[in-house]
């Protein structure tokens, strides 16, 4: 049984190794002087996208977050950048940077989220997710800018 097992992990792996290298998946195929990932890199790389996937839940407690967020960058070390793995970036990013309302750590954030999410529009403009996040992040931005702002206004005065 055990056997029959890591033949289906090793084929699956397989196959995700060998989309990768013909860009069959979504997302084009490996850059020039990168070799194709093993069979091993790819069952681990997938490893980590399902640990990242478990963590990256909306309510999910920062460390969870962020935790995922380097799952999600070491599945891509493993076996290359995809339009997929940018995604479930910007939503962990997302995750993280909704939450936040002022302070550098909250621009940062929503920052980081932007220039991915215009990597992802750039890379396929016809799909929606890059468009949207680019979209989210900008607003996030423009929020928490302005939230600094309103909260500094000054009191009215009380007649007296």
């Amino acid at each position: 049984m055990l056997a029959l097992k890591r033949a289906r992990i090793a084929i699956a792996a397989l196959v995700v190794a060998t989309t990768f290298a013909l860009g069959c998946g979504s997302g084009p195929g490996l850059r020039m002087g990168r070799r194709a990932p093993s069979a091993e890199q790819a069952a681990e790389a997938e490893e980590y996208v399902r640990f990242g996937e478990e963590l990256a839940v909306e309510g999910a407690s920062r460390a969870d977050l962020e935790r995922a967020l380097s799952a999600f960058e070491r599945a891509e070390e493993l076996v290359g950048r995809s339009t997929e793995s940018m995604i479930r970036r910007a939503r962990t990013i997302l995750l993280i940077a909704e939450p936040i309302l002022e302070g550098d750590d909250a621009l940062l954030w929503a920052d980081r989220g932007e220039q991915l999410a215009e990597k992802i529009r750039e890379r396929e403009p016809e799909r929606v997710e890059g468009h949207y996040y680019e979209a989210v992040f900008i607003g996030l931005r423009a929020r928490q800018k302005s939230v600094p702002k309103a909260v500094a206004w000054p009191k009215p005065a009380s007649s007296a």
